[in-house]
C-alpha cells in the first residue's frame, strides 16, 4: 500500500479542532462557513477564521475543503458566488456541493476550483459518477449505503476521485432523500437544519394494527466504522477516507483521526499485511459510539437489524484522551547581522525556503550597546501560532544600538513575508466572474392533469376521467418479476384511453437494480409508452443511453430549487422537472415554472431507506407489503417495503393537498398538475379527481406541506 493513495479527511467545527486533527495526522480538513453548509447548528467558521484556516493548512502543506452543500434557492446562487470570492482568492482547495445549480454556477465562475459532489447527491453507481465528472466534479462522495464492490465498479469505470465516509454517524435514509425533519418540524436536512427524527422512538404495526415492535429506536443506526476494511477500500480505489463529525468535540475528532493514521502507517509498512487489534478497537469505541459500530453497508447490499441501536440513540464515550494534539510549530532558523552604519539584516529559513529583510540603520550606542541576548530576546521568541525558532545566530560588528521596537518590527515583517512566500503559490488572481446563464422558456398554457400510481388497482378508475392527460405507472407495481403481460396490459389500456403513459423508475438505481433493468430493455421497447420519470442521476444516463427517443422527466427529488438547476436538466434533455416539496408560495412565485410539474395531491415520501423495518423486527419474508410506523404522539406513518429493490419507503402521516390552490398556481406559470396516489381506494381516487375539477380539498384530513411556511 502507498500512503499517498489514502487521504485522511477530518471534520473541524473550530480552529482549535482544525489544528488538532492536523496534528493527529489528517491530510485535509472540511469545514463549514457562516452560510450554505449542511450543519447550520455547528460552531462554523467566521469569514476571517476561514481565511486564516486556509493559510494555516497550506503552511502545513495540507488541504481545506469548504462545505456549501445545502440546496440553493434562486436568490442565493448569486450570493453564493460572491461569498466564495475571498476564499477562492485565498487558495481554497475545493468546495463540497449538493445542489446541481450550485455545481453549474461555481464551475462557470471558478473553473479551476475543485468541486466535490456531496454524498447528499446520492451517487450510487457508475452512471451518476460519470455524469457529475463530465459536469465538472473532480471528486464524488459516494452514498453511504454503497458496498465496497459497488465503489470498486465506479473506480474502474470513471476517472474521478472517490471519497467515502468511513467513520461516524449514518442516516437511516439514503443521503439527500430525507424529508422527515422538514415536514414534521420545518427544519430541513437539505438546508443544514436536520432535527434528527431518526433518533426518536417509534413502534411498528402491521397494516391491520398488530404490534410488531413496541416503542424502540427503530430508525437509529449505529456509527459506521470501516477501519478494519481499509485494505479492501484501498483495493477498491477509494482515495479519500472521510470521518464524520463537524459537531463533535476535539478529543473525538483528533482521536479518531490518529487511530486511522496510525493503522494506515502500519498497513503501508507491511504492505497491507496487518490487522487492527481488539485493543485498538476498544480504544476507538471509547472515543465515541452509538451502541457499538457497524460496517455492514461496506460488506452487503443492504442493512440488517444489527445496525440498529434499538435501546438508545445517544453518542457515548468511555475514555478521556491523554494526548492533547496541541499543534507543533514549524521549525525555522534565523540569523541577525548588525553592523554600525548599515541596515540591520534579519534572515530566516527552513529546509526549502529563506527570507531576508533589512531594517533601520544600526546606530552607534550612546550608552549600552545591544548584545546577542538582546537580539535573541527580541527576534528569537516569536509568539507565533505557526513558526518556532530552532536556533538564532548573531553576527555583531561594533557597538550598535536600535530601539527594541525596531527589532520586533523587523521580525514581524520578515516572518510575514516569509509566510506569504510559502503560501503565495496557493493564491489566485481574481478574474471576471461569469454567472451561469438562466435561459428564458416559453410558458405553455395547455393544462396537464397527471396521475401517478403506486397501486395499479386504481388504474381503471383513473382512465375514466377524460381530464387526465398523463399517467405515470410506478415500477413498484410490477416488483422484481417485471410481469411483461401485466405491463403490456396497463400501458395498452392507457394508450387506448387517449392518454400518455410513463414508466416511473425506482427512487434508487444501484448496480443490482440496473442489471435487472438491463435485462428488460427489450421489454420496455415493446411497451406503448411515451417516456420515463427518473429519480436519480444513474437513471438519467441509463435512459439517455438505451432510450434516446423517449421523453424523460425529473421527479421531485432531483432537486430544482433554483432556475439554474432546472436549466441544467432541461439542457441535458429533460422534457420537464418537478417542483421540490420544500418551496413555499413566495419562492414558487419567483421561480421560472415553465417546464415544471407540481404535485398538488399525495403523500410525501419522507424517507427511502436501505433498511427494512420488517426484516429488522420480525425477519425478511421476501414479500412486499405495508406497515405502520407510530411515533410518540401516536401519529401513523405508512411504510411500504419493496422487495424488488430491497428498500423501505416511509410516507407522511397525512397527504398534502393543494387542490384549492390550483388557480393561484396557474397564475405563477404552472400548468402541469400531478395527483400522486399511494394507498387510496378507487372511491377516494374518484372523489379526488372530482375535487381537482372543483378546485377544492377532499373531505379528509390533509396538510398544505410547505406551501405556506417553507423552510429556512
Amino acid at each position: 500500500m502507498k500512503r499517498e493513495r489514502f487521504e485522511v479527511l477530518a471534520p473541524a467545527g473550530s480552529m482549535e479542532i482544525l489544528k488538532a486533527v492536523l496534528e493527529a495526522g489528517a491530510d485535509a480538513v472540511y469545514v463549514g462557513g457562516q452560510r450554505f453548509g449542511a450543519r447550520a447548528y455547528a460552531n462554523n467558521f467566521s469569514d476571517e477564521e476561514l481565511l486564516a484556516a486556509i493559510d494555516y493548512v497550506h503552511l502545513h502543506e495540507k488541504k481545506l475543503y469548504l462545505t456549501v452543500n445545502t440546496l440553493m434557492k434562486n436568490r442565493e446562487l448569486p450570493e453564493l458566488i460572491q461569498y466564495l470570492k475571498p476564499f477562492y482568492q485565498q487558495g481554497l482547495d475545493a468546495v463540497i456541493v449538493q445542489d446541481m445549480g450550485a455545481l453549474k454556477a461555481i464551475h462557470r465562475a471558478y473553473p479551476d476550483l475543485d468541486i466535490h459532489a456531496s454524498t447528499q447527491m446520492t451517487i450510487t453507481g457508475v452512471e451518476g459518477a460519470r455524469l457529475l465528472y463530465e459536469l465538472g466534479a473532480t471528486r464524488v462522495v459516494t452514498a453511504r449505503e454503497l458496498s465496497i464492490k459497488e465503489i470498486a465498479s465506479i473506480h474502474k469505470e470513471v476517472p474521478v476521485e472517490i471519497e467515502t465516509f468511513v467513520h461516524g454517524a449514518l442516516c437511516y435514509c439514503y443521503s439527500g432523500q430525507c424529508l422527515f425533519s422538514s415536514v414534521l418540524g420545518g427544519r430541513s436536512g437539505n438546508r443544514g437544519r436536520c432535527a434528527q427524527p431518526c433518533r426518536l422512538p417509534y413502534s411498528l404495526q402491521t397494516e391491520n394494527g398488530e404490534v410488531m415492535s413496541k416503542e424502540a429506536y427503530l430508525l437509529s443506526l449505529k456509527d459506521n466504522c470501516g477501519i478494519e476494511l481499509l485494505p479492501k477500500l484501498y483495493d477498491a480505489g477509494v482515495y479519500s477516507l472521510k470521518i464524520e463529525g463537524r459537531m463533535k468535540q476535539k478529543e473525538y475528532a483528533a482521536g479518531v483521526v490518529a487511530r486511522y493514521c496510525s493503522y494506515i502507517k502500519r498497513l503501508c509498512e507491511t504492505d497491507g499485511d496487518t490487522r487492527f487489534t481488539d485493543d485498538e478497537m476498544k480504544h476507538l469505541l471509547g472515543l465515541g459510539n452509538r451502541c457499538g459500530f457497524t460496517k455492514e453497508y461496506f460488506r452487503s447490499h443492504n442493512g440488517n437489524g444489527d445496525m440498529i441501536t434499538y435501546s438508545k440513540p445517544s453518542h457515548e464515550k468511555s475514555i478521556t484522551l491523554d494526548e492533547t494534539y496541541e499543534p507543533k510549530h514549524l521549525p525555522v532558523w534565523g540569523h541577525v547581522y548588525a553592523k554600525v552604519g548599515e541596515p540591520l539584516t534579519f534572515t530566516i529559513w527552513n529546509e526549502d525556503n529563506s527570507m531576508s529583510l533589512a531594517g533601520d540603520i544600526v546606530q552607534e550606542a550612546m550608552k549600552r550597546p545591544l548584545v546577542e541576548a538582546d537580539y535573541e530576546k527580541a527576534m528569537g521568541k516569536l509568539g507565533d501560532d505557526v513558526f518556532e525558532m530552532e536556533a538564532l545566530t548573531c553576527e555583531i560588528v561594533g557597538n550598535g544600538f536600535l530601539p527594541i521596537g525596531a527589532l520586533k518590527e523587523l521580525r514581524r515583517k520578515t516572518f510575514a513575508n516569509f509566510k506569504e512566500n510559502l503560501i503565495c503559490r496557493y493564491r489566485r488572481k481574481m478574474v471576471e466572474l461569469k454567472q451561469e446563464d438562466v435561459k428564458p422558456h416559453a410558458i405553455s398554457s395547455k393544462e396537464q392533469l397527471i396521475c401517478s400510481l403506486e397501486d395499479r388497482a386504481v388504474l381503471s378508475e383513473v382512465i375514466k376521467d377524460k381530464n387526465v392527460t398523463d399517467i405515470y405507472m410506478d415500477m413498484m407495481n410490477y416488483d422484481a418479476s417485471f410481469d411483461r403481460s401485466l405491463m403490456q396490459k396497463d400501458f395498452s389500456l392507457i394508450q387506448d384511453s387517449g392518454m400518455d403513459g410513463y414508466v416511473m423508475l425506482p427512487y434508487i438505481f444501484r448496480e443490482h437494480t440496473r442489471i435487472n433493468y438491463d435485462r428488460q430493455i427489450e421489454a420496455f421497447h415493446s411497451l406503448p409508452f411515451k417516456g420515463f420519470i427518473i429519480r436519480n442521476y444513474e437513471e438519467l444516463i441509463w435512459v439517455r443511453e438505451h432510450f434516446p427517443h423517449k421523453a424523460w422527466i425529473c421527479d421531485h427529488n432531483l432537486y430544482c430549487y433554483n432556475d439554474i438547476s432546472s436549466n441544467a436538466f432541461l439542457d441535458m434533455g429533460a422534457q420537464a422537472v418537478t417542483m421540490p416539496f420544500e418551496l413555499n408560495r413566495g419562492e414558487i412565485q419567483k421561480r421560472d415554472n415553465s417546464y415544471t410539474q407540481m404535485m398538488i395531491y399525495g403523500r410525501y415520501p419522507l424517507m427511502i431507506s436501505a433498511q427494512c423495518l420488517r426484516k429488522n423486527t420480525k425477519g425478511c419474508t421476501h414479500t412486499p407489503g405495508k406497515l405502520k410506523l407510530v411515533d410518540r404522539y401516536k401519529k401513523v406513518f405508512p411504510v411500504r417495503n419493496l422487495c424488488g429493490t430491497c428498500e423501505n419507503i416511509i410516507y407522511n402521516s397525512l397527504p398534502t393537498s393543494l387542490l384549492d390552490q390550483k388557480s393561484e398556481l396557474t397564475k405563477m406559470g404552472l400548468h402541469a398538475f400531478r395527483l400522486h396516489f399511494t394507498f387510496e381506494t378507487k372511491e377516494q381516487v374518484h372523489n379526488l379527481l372530482d375535487n381537482y375539477c372543483l378546485e377544492r380539498n377532499p373531505d379528509i384530513e390533509t396538510t398544505k406541506g410547505h406551501f405556506k411556511r417553507g423552510v429556512e
